[in-house]
């Protein structure tokens, strides 16, 4: 949906309409307009009860360009609302290998106290398993502390790590131990393979299919992306730490039907990076095929492994029309440059 710009334009009386059309029932929700209306009305006065949404289109009678949405405003000058999502949280059945690791130092001039006995981490992995948490290894020592969990696409990284730190803090704080912890964290994406085999399992898609018209393979390479300048090896900096959040999607199209129009695949691969520019992800590698698609991307710390999907899922899905083009569900699994042997001992 095209932001308001340079060439978007505003319904009102500087393009001819009565204000009797203006009045006309629009199928916006109100909470979508609420705040839009309360906030000229500071401005103007109380506005007569209208259709919901037909005081913020009385706006442009008013201030033509007083702030209003970009979902509100399209380049020919008319006003839309947001299409529904086709994907959902509720009705999709995703498939995942997800396990994320996490280390935490004490404050400076300050150790850890020495590893608390079995029952401690029994009841603590009670309340994690409540943030679909689920610990499969611990690394204790005086001066770092580092938890290895399996989780669920609903987890994002950020939660992750406060729930990890959150309530082992908390315990502690309980066992008579007030622990300070440095603000600073890692955060990382662990699995069974390396970032090297995920992003060449990748880029070999369109080859190991081994098409039999060439030209369709050598039309399908082009949309065979390798972009070398994420390097999924290399931490996110934010402000609480450093993060590794590297993920692999896969969808796959409904009732496996095929995808085989150049054109259609533009539309998709468009939507695809205008969604991750828009989200705050780095597509590393990608890989587009008649019947699914394959992606190892950087995600946003602040969304799970499931509103990245569904971003995808949805956005292009609208690019085609807003048709139920995917699955309803996806693969969502983690990589980094360690794999989850290196945690074998350590529960």
């Amino acid at each position: 949906m095209a932001n308001q710009g340079a060439t978007g334009r505003v319904i009102g009386s500087e393009l001819g309409f009565a204000e009797s059309s203006i009045r006309a029932t629009f199928d916006l929700a109100p909470c979508q307009l609420a705040w839009h209306e309360r906030e000229i009305c500071q401005l103007t006065g109380p506005l007569l009860a209208r259709p919901a949404g037909a005081n913020v289109l009385l706006l442009a009678n008013v201030f033509p360009r007083h702030r209003l949405p970009g979902w509100l405003v399209q380049p020919e000058g008319k006003f839309q609302a947001m299409p529904t999502p086709i994907y959902n949280s509720r009705h999709i059945q995703p498939a995942f290998h997800l396990r994320y690791t996490w280390t935490g130092w004490p404050t400076d001039g300050t150790l850890f106290p020495t590893q608390p006995d079995e029952p401690f981490f029994q009841e603590l992995d009670k309340a994690w398993a409540t943030d679909c948490l689920k610990r499969i290894s611990t690394r204790w020592s005086a001066d770092e502390i580092q938890l290895a969990f399996s989780t669920t696409p609903s987890v994002s990284p950020t939660l992750f790590v406060a729930r990890a730190k959150g309530r082992l803090q908390h315990a502690l704080r309980l066992a008579g131990a007030h622990v300070r912890f440095s603000r600073k964290v890692s955060f990382r994406s662990i699995g069974d393979n390396h970032t090297a085999d995920v992003e060449g399992y990748i880029a070999q898609q369109v080859d190991k299919e081994q098409f039999v018209d060439p030209r369709f393979a050598a039309m399908l390479k082009r949309f065979t992306v390798i972009d070398e300048s994420v390097t999924l090896d290399q931490p996110s900096e934010s402000n609480s730490g450093r993060y590794w959040y590297n993920l692999h999607v896969v969808l796959v199209v409904a009732d496996r039907a095929r995808v085989r129009n150049e054109a259609d695949f533009e539309k998709l691969d468009r939507a695809l990076v205008g969604t991750a520019a828009k989200h705050g992800y780095q597509l590393a590698v990608r890989a587009w095929m008649p019947e699914h698609v394959h992606m190892a991307l950087r995600g946003n710390i602040t969304e799970s492994p499931e509103e990245i999907a569904l971003a995808i899922m949805n956005n292009t899905a609208y690019a085609m029309g807003q048709n139920a083009i995917w699955q309803r569900g996806f693969y969502a699994g983690t990589f980094s440059e360690y794999d989850v042997r290196a945690l074998r001992g350590r529960v």
